[in-house]
């Protein structure tokens, strides 16, 4: 997908998800929790847990989804769908604008729509302060 920096010239901005299992804990239904992370070209964080539980066994690695043709797998499977069109569409509507980085990707996936400033914007808005 083509992106602008902020000298308008055109680049590539590569963006995926990850899901993978949180190996080391496992609930008291013996289910792992599968877990988000997000890639912007070099970069990676991780948005945690997606709320979603699985049996270890159950879990494709090389797909990064849950294994078989069963009700509970097509649902648990149409669910990270879900999330990773989500975080597609805020990439997309991100990537037109100077405002493209994980830390905003993820604000808006979490429903966080505050601006996030810069520490540029942060250090003008207290020179106007103190100027006041």
């Amino acid at each position: 997908m083509l992106g602008y920096n902020k000298n308008r010239q055109c680049m590539q901005s590569i963006f995926r998800t990850a899901f993978y299992l949180r190996s080391n804990y496992v609930n008291k239904e013996g289910k792992t929790p599968v877990m988000l992370r997000i890639y912007l070209n070099n970069e990676r964080m991780s948005l945690g847990s997606t709320g979603i539980t699985i049996v270890q066994s159950q879990w494709d690695r090389e797909k990064e989804r849950v294994k078989g043709r069963y009700t509970e797998a097509l649902n648990t499977n149409l669910q990270l769908d879900n999330i990773q069109s989500g975080l597609q569409a805020i990439f997309r509507k991100l990537e037109m604008t100077d405002e493209l980085s994980l830390e905003r990707i993820k604000s808006e996936h979490l429903g966080k729509k505050q601006d996030i400033d810069t520490i540029m914007q942060l250090f003008d808005k207290h020179n106007e302060d103190v100027a006041a």
